[in-house]
């Protein structure tokens, strides 16, 4: 099947998916979201061991959400695109096998959320990585604040959420965002042999652990709706309306 923003391949058992929105730095619209959607639900897990989510874009992952389309929309709009991100990012999470997000660029906002849905953040010194929302006057609304909060802990999702600032992938590392480090030259060939490493154990445990902790995880889903909600609420106050749309100037 053709898509006008992703390219999915497969190579050893091992697929990739490739962001393919390169003149918009990846900026995840609602037509990338429904593609990613579409593709991860498609896939046969018995053809495939592990998932890699990377960028055709030299410069980014992905800087998150199409900020043009959300200054567009009224509440109960941002409400179900907040659900809709929830539902993709949650279903990637839950994925049956390993998932690996290789961050070459900017990792911003939704493009960060998107990364830390996969079960391994992997970066070479071009990694750039933040959640800025709140200097549009919006929060994070597709997961990110559970997940980060989970990887990262309390004060590093306050800091990172509450500044807004843009960290460099030594700070990524440090914090615990990226999982590991690898050259922009080698990051290919280091990324594969070490999911060759992983794919060396049994795909039939690796699948159960997963499960076992999704599961602890997911007892949390609830806080989704309660995301969303304050989500919306953004789209109906006037600072944030001004802000979104002065960033299309």
């Amino acid at each position: 099947m053709n898509y006008e923003n992703i390219i999915f391949y497969t190579s050893n058992r091992i697929g990739c998916l490739v962001l393919n929105r390169v003149g918009k730095l990846n900026a995840l619209n609602h037509n990338f979201l429904s593609e990613i959607y579409q593709l991860l639900k498609n896939l046969d897990y018995n053809d495939i061991d592990c998932l890699i989510i990377k960028s055709n874009s030299e410069k980014a992952f992905s800087v998150g959400a199409d900020i043009v389309e959300m200054s567009n929309m009224k509440g109960e709009d941002a409400a179900n695109y907040s659900l809709f991100g929830n539902q993709v990012f949650d279903f990637l999470e839950n994925l049956p096998i390993p998932t690996v997000a290789v961050i070459n660029g900017y990792a911003l906002g939704g493009g960060l959320e998107l990364a830390i849905a996969c079960d391994f953040i992997i970066t070479s010194e071009r990694g750039k990585f933040g959640l800025p929302e709140v200097g549009l006057g919006i929060i994070p609304g597709f997961g990110g604040i559970k997940r980060l909060y989970a990887k990262v802990g309390e004060n590093s999702t306050k800091r990172i959420i509450f500044s807004g600032e843009i960290i460099d992938y030594l700070e990524a590392k440090k914090l615990g965002i990226a999982d590991l480090f690898f050259p922009f030259k080698e990051i290919d060939e280091k990324t594969r042999e070490f999911i060759c490493t992983i794919l060396s154990n049994s795909s039939f445990a690796l699948s159960n652990a997963k499960k076992c902790i999704q599961y602890m995880k997911n007892k949390e889903n609830e806080i989704n709706n309660y995301n969303s909600r304050l989500f919306e609420e953004c789209f109906n106050n006037i600072d944030s309306i001004n802000r979104m749309k002065s960033f299309k100037k």
